[in-house]
């Protein structure tokens, strides 16, 4: 469901780039610390976006200073807050397993819940479930829901509102385990950002997987809306999810601009604004190539 939230290269300055990328490396290079090597795999670029926006809320950065191990000639040099690492390389694994469950109840897939044995029994992964076990409880207790409610084929509004609640419980999560007395809900627009990312993410990929979905008799959250529109080629249904696509990136931009960022905001608004206007499109362009051109239009 994750794995919307990367750059825009060519939109980016290359000072900008490298500094994503090295932020990416430093994350790689905590997980295998760590958890071990081979879970470097499984980094995802939505968690250089959580990096970053948290590292705002931050004032101690560590320098670091390792070679990458698939490129011994490749030296990085990069500073992060240690607890931002930990953190992002926690919640990078804590997803993947959340991930490997829900698609095993989708898939009934043999070879994943093997798998998923491996990530469970990581000491490293246990070590922090036994530490911060009750905190976490949130997050599992939300995507256990948004899970019942996909079986209850729930509405358009209520799984997606409550995946927003899901993606900012990522980031409120930072200022449980590290700064108690500071929460997210104290930043109404960092909420807000969070909140319709989060749906935006969670609608962006029903979008993208309804063929696919529809075919192999899996829940999808724009079923409903396609079901109830008769007209050719599904139009009305698209240009719906077209105009809520575009007012959610309009919320998001408005509540970007209206948080002082220390740290990294060319980088954060590139994704936030170019890279969802464009992954928009590109999933149009590939998926539904015979509306691209009337929904351009409006």
């Amino acid at each position: 469901m994750l794995g919307y939230i990367k750059t825009q290269r060519d939109d980016l300055r290359i000072c900008d780039f490298r500094l994503y990328k090295q932020q990416y490396c430093a994350l790689c290079q905590g997980i295998g610390k760590k958890y071990g090597i081979v879970y470097r795999l499984i980094l995802s670029y939505d968690m250089v976006f959580l990096a970053l926006v948290l590292e705002n809320f931050e004032t101690e950065m560590t320098p670091l200073s390792f070679k990458c191990p698939t490129n011994p000639f490749k030296k990085i040099n990069t500073s992060i807050s240690n607890n931002v690492i930990e953190y992002c390389a926690f919640i990078n694994y804590y997803l993947s397993v959340l991930k490997l469950e829900d698609d095993i109840i989708d898939e009934k897939n043999n070879v994943k819940k093997i798998i998923l044995k491996f990530f469970k029994h990581n000491s490293q992964y246990q070590n922090i479930l036994n530490t911060y076990g009750a905190k976490l409880n949130v997050l599992s207790e939300l995507m256990s829901k948004i899970n019942s409610l996909e079986s209850e084929n729930a509405c358009f509004d209520q799984l997606s509102n409550l995946f927003g609640e899901f993606f900012v419980e990522l980031f409120q999560l930072f200022f449980k385990l590290y700064k108690e007395d500071c929460v997210i809900e104290k930043y109404d627009n960092l909420y807000s950002l969070c909140f319709n990312l989060g749906k935006w993410i969670y609608i962006i990929d029903a979008y993208e997987d309804y063929n696919e979905d529809m075919q192999n008799g899996n829940f999808n959250l724009l079923q409903n809306i396609m079901k109830e529109d008769d007209s050719d080629n599904k139009l009305n249904a698209h240009k719906k999810i077209a105009m809520i696509n575009k007012i959610l990136i309009l919320k998001m931009e408005k509540s970007f601009h209206e948080i002082t960022w220390n740290k990294y905001k060319e980088i954060l608004y590139n994704i936030v604004s170019l890279v969802c206007t464009n992954t928009y499109f590109k999933i149009l362009h590939e998926k539904y190539p015979e509306i691209e051109s009337i929904i351009r239009c409006i």
